[in-house]
């Protein structure tokens, strides 16, 4: 596997804050990116409180995140159609605010439009991925056809599974125990059969699968001023119209 790092340009600069966050040095550009997120984590995020508790202590400290860009650009780039994948770790539960490190995964670092694609990343989510160690070259797959979703970097990380089986997560809010690490926003939570991470840099390999341990929905991109912003204080499952938006983007 060819691996890559990269230098953002000067327009968009990035500065190491305390606990290896990265944090903007300018003021952001405008953003339209739009698009949908699978976020698969180390611990149950919908079980029951004993199940919770038993896994908080020593779970819990890594995620595999994917984007699927559907529409939108980034410092004149349009980014559609780039898929980019994120292994995040930390030295305790995630949930706890402690420093983060990651590793990005997109298909060709080199090229204008990914890396357009990465600074909106790190720009956008940058202080709550941590520290960046490194941005690997490597054919990138994210998707999601309905209620079913992959993350596939080849040889790296394997994400399927689907969401709950009739919205569990809206009927039972007081169940779900985590909230996504990167949008709060038009969240479902899901189900992985499979989740495995073969590990890179100094992020550990794992695997935790047939657990409820993913949230699935849109990119809420926070420079985006979205269409239904009405919506936004509304659970997923008290408003069809969130759903729809979700299940119908996922086709994008």
């Amino acid at each position: 596997m060819k691996k890559s790092h990269i230098v953002l340009g000067a327009a968009v600069v990035f500065v190491v804050a305390g606990g290896g966050r990265l944090k903007l040095a300018e003021p952001a550009p405008p953003s339209d990116v739009e698009g949908h997120y699978v976020e698969v984590r180390s611990a149950t995020v919908f079980a029951g409180a004993c199940h919770v508790n038993a896994e908080a202590d020593h779970q819990g400290r890594r995620a595999l995140l994917g984007f699927h860009i559907a529409k939108g650009s980034w410092s004149g780039e349009d980014l559609a159609g780039v898929d980019i994948a994120v292994a995040v770790e930390s030295s305790s539960n995630l949930s706890n605010g402690m420093s983060r490190r990651s590793v990005l995964f997109v298909d060709e670092v080199t090229s204008r439009q990914s890396r357009a694609a990465l600074s909106w990343l790190k720009n956008r989510y940058g202080e709550r991925l941590g520290e960046t160690e490194e941005v690997v070259a490597a054919p990138v797959e994210v998707r999601r056809d309905g209620e079913q979703f992959w993350v596939e970097v080849a040889g790296v990380l394997t994400v399927e599974g689907a969401s709950l089986p009739d919205l569990e997560c809206c009927s039972m809010p007081e169940s779900v125990w985590y909230e996504p690490l990167l949008t709060t926003e038009r969240a479902l939570v899901g189900s992985a059969l499979r989740c495995r991470f073969s590990g890179a840099g100094s992020l550990s390999a794992w695997a935790y699968e047939e657990q409820n341990n993913a949230f699935v929905g849109l990119i809420d991109d926070p420079g985006l001023q979205a269409p239904d912003a009405e919506l936004a204080s509304s659970p997923c499952c008290e408003t069809p119209d969130r759903l729809d938006r979700v299940l119908q983007l996922s086709k994008s």
